[in-house]
């Protein structure tokens, strides 16, 4: 068996900062003239030249900056100790081989970090492999103590060095933007660059215009945005999402201009001219970009402030955020930005996601043994059940268990100590059904659905006032609109009267419903013909249909009413049935109120007598601003088999 020699070789890592100086002297330089260093020491010479026009600063090789993809796979080649399949500057495969030495233009071109991380990361993996580093004017033996020291010192004098023109370069560019001047960030949609300022090299410096055309499509997204889009066959007006707005733009024939790429292989999918269609992430953009209502600025935080707290360079902070105005840059008229700006905050208070059980007791069952919640769970499909629900086309049935007992077996504190329980889901939910039933059954229901018929009406009176004032000022902001339009000449007076007739109409509309709501009787209608459909049909029926068909709801519903739930089983498994236990259910507040005002009395009849059950179960529905218990109940329960 043949096995092929390990091959010294030197590796060759030429660095450039930026894609503009790929090609020029420098470039030449390194490709050229650097391996010559590698052929005098009699080494093979394998480049790692992909990095080239990739900025070597801090994070570069943490992944916060452009990764270095050449400089990861040379240390990793390093480490390894062995490089297989090498291929040397001509052309020749090396099967095996190993790095002994790295050619660079200098040491400290290796790395631009200024705290030294990667640098000493660089060094370290060097000095453990045997490495030298061997560049045009010197070469670094780090096995050698004074070259180890030597390299240290270098990189601290250029991370020092860095350190300075960064915070030079930085502080330029806030005395900069305090005076108003062009800071030299890339162009944003709807301005072009001129150069026409002089300067005292002779080289005119240049300046932001308004680029009319593009100006004019910003304008129409902040319409579109801000006010929506009348359809042309209704004539309703729809307000219009980001991705809606994008979309739109696209629809009319518009496109983005974005950024330069030196490299537009490296961005598949973008236009070869500069120009892409619309997307939701540049409307995004956009909206709360502050330059277009003629500001500009430094430090002031993500979307100049719009989108985050203002961000100062440390070098800069005696300066400060930096804003400065400019009205012959606006584009977009500050009560049109603000309309904008209102549309995305109230966008952005969206509601948490309710969770949907999909067990009709999950969460509310409880261990007899120990107390620790049930855990639902699906047979297995090799089971019994599993096997007859398969036959017949039937989903496989649900059973719920000690959760702590699964968790911690019985471990003690932890566990369950009588060895965890176990319960199928309809055994279970027969037994809460009868508990549930007899509690339903057992409420003065006609004197409970004169109250909830009530508080009801009280609701929805409270509901519609609330809308219909809401819609009223809405109109009245509407009409300050067109008279705005009018006087700004953007509008005819003709159709600024036809429609300002339409809103009046619709305000004398809502105003009709104003007053009809206060003698609605709807509210005592709708709560006595859900309780005739219930009467009609069964309640049992009614609630054994609502867990077979939705167990969302079917858990809405019994988590009003209870707590917690506790059932045991009993008999044989063929013949096995399972009841409730009284002492250890808690109800919701809302339902003891009910029992107690059924009742005639004061408190719930019958309160748990274990503390530390009651301290432990956790309350569903006794929010104040919750809809009355007995209304949720007959809501929940009627349309359960319409």
């Amino acid at each position: 068996m043949n096995i092929e020699p390990v091959l010294d070789i030197a590796a060759l890592y030429p660095r450039l900062s930026t894609p503009k100086q790929i090609g020029n002297a420098s470039d030449k330089d390194q490709m050229e003239h650097l391996p010559t260093l590698g052929t005098a020491l009699g080494l093979p010479v394998v480049r790692y030249s992909d990095d080239r026009g990739i900025s070597a600063a801090g994070g570069s090789l943490s992944g916060a900056r452009p990764k270095r993809e050449d400089m990861d796979r040379l240390l990793d080649d390093v480490n390894a100790g062995e490089v297989r399949g090498a291929v040397d500057i001509t052309g020749r495969v090396i099967a095996r081989a190993r790095i002994v030495v790295l050619i660079c233009v200098d040491w400290s071109r290796l790395s631009r970090d200024m705290d030294l991380i990667e640098a000493m990361t660089i060094k370290v993996a060097m000095r453990d492999a045997g490495v030298k580093i061997v560049t045009p004017g010197k070469t670094y033996d780090l096995d050698n103590e004074s070259d180890d020291l030597l390299v240290n010192f270098e990189a601290m004098i250029a991370g020092a060095h860095r350190l300075k023109i960064a915070k030079a370069t930085t502080r330029g560019r806030y005395t900069r933007a305090k005076e108003g001047r062009f800071m030299g960030y890339p162009v944003p949609f709807g301005y072009r660059l001129v150069f026409d300022v002089p300067h005292a090299d002779g080289r005119p410096r240049g300046r932001l215009v308004i680029e009319e055309a593009e100006a004019a499509v910003v304008r129409l997204l902040f319409t579109l945005y801000a006010d929506g889009l009348r359809d042309d066959t209704t004539g309703a007006l729809r307000l219009l999402s980001q991705q809606d707005v994008a979309a739109e733009l696209n629809r009319r024939g518009f496109t983005y201009r974005e950024r330069a790429f030196s490299d537009r292989s490296k961005h598949p999918g973008r236009g070869t001219d500069g120009r892409r269609p619309w997307g939701q992430h540049d409307v995004y953009r956009l909206i709360r970009n502050p330059h277009y209502l003629g500001s500009t600025g430094l430090g002031r935080g993500k979307f100049g402030g719009a989108g985050g707290k203002p961000k100062v360079s440390r070098w800069a902070r005696d300066i400060g955020p930096v804003e400065t105005q400019h009205d012959d840059l606006r584009i977009v008229d500050p009560a049109l930005w603000l309309r904008a700006q209102a549309v995305r905050e109230g966008r952005g208070r969206v509601a948490p996601r309710a969770a949907l059980p999909t067990w009709p007791l999950q969460g509310l069952l409880r261990c007899p043994h120990c107390g620790a919640k049930l855990v639902a769970q699906t047979v297995a499909a090799t089971s019994t059940e599993g096997k007859s629900a398969a036959r017949r086309g039937l989903p496989r049935p649900g059973y719920y268990v000690c959760g702590a007992y699964k968790l911690y077996r019985r471990e003690e504190g932890l566990g369950c100590p009588k060895g965890g329980f176990s319960i199928g889901d309809r055994l279970a939910r027969a037994a809460v059904e009868r508990e549930w039933i007899a509690l339903f059954e057992g409420l003065d229901r006609e004197q409970l659905l004169a109250r909830d018929a009530r508080r009801l009406r009280k609701a929805q009176q409270r509901h519609t006032r609330r809308g219909g004032h809401e819609r009223l000022a809405e109109i009245e902001v509407q009409k300050q609109r067109l008279y705005d339009a009018v006087q700004g000449g953007a509008m005819p007076v003709a159709e600024a009267k036809a429609r300002r007739l339409t809103l009046e109409a619709e305000e004398a509309a809502v105003t009709a419903q104003l007053k009809a709501a206060e003698a609605s009787g709807a509210a005592r209608d709708q709560m006595s013909e859900l309780a005739a459909i219930v009467a009609g049909e069964g309640v049992a029926a009614r609630l054994a249909a609502l867990g077979d068909r939705d167990p969302a709801r079917y858990r809405q519903l019994m988590g009003q009413w209870f707590c917690a739930l506790t059932v045991i089983g009993e008999g044989p498994s063929r013949r096995r049935t399972a009841r409730v236990l009284p002492e250890r259910t808690g109800l919701t507040t809302a339902v003891q109120d009910a029992v107690a005002e059924s009742a005639g009395e004061s408190a719930f009849p019958h309160p748990s007598t274990d503390y530390a059950f009651t301290q432990s179960v956790q309350t569903w529905g006794n929010s104040p601003g919750n809809p009355p218990v007995f209304q949720q109940a007959l809501t929940l329960l009627a349309p359960a088999t319409g």
